[in-house]
């Protein structure tokens, strides 16, 4: 079983606009959803609450 896709490139070396111009189903949908969490939590991206009661 071939597989005639290209290999996705070297992500470390891509800047943010390269990464959101590339068209790979994967990679789409794994910043589609770090964009919803980090819009949709006021509290952080991994929910740390550690020192939220320290005034």
């Amino acid at each position: 079983m071939s597989d005639a896709r290209e290999p996705l490139p070297d992500l470390l070396g891509l800047s943010l606009a390269e990464l959101r111009d590339l068209d790979h189903p994967v990679l789409t949908e794994v910043l589609e959803e770090l964009r919803d969490r980090v819009v949709g939590q006021r509290d952080g991206l991994w929910g740390f609450t550690q020192f939220d009661d320290i005034v």
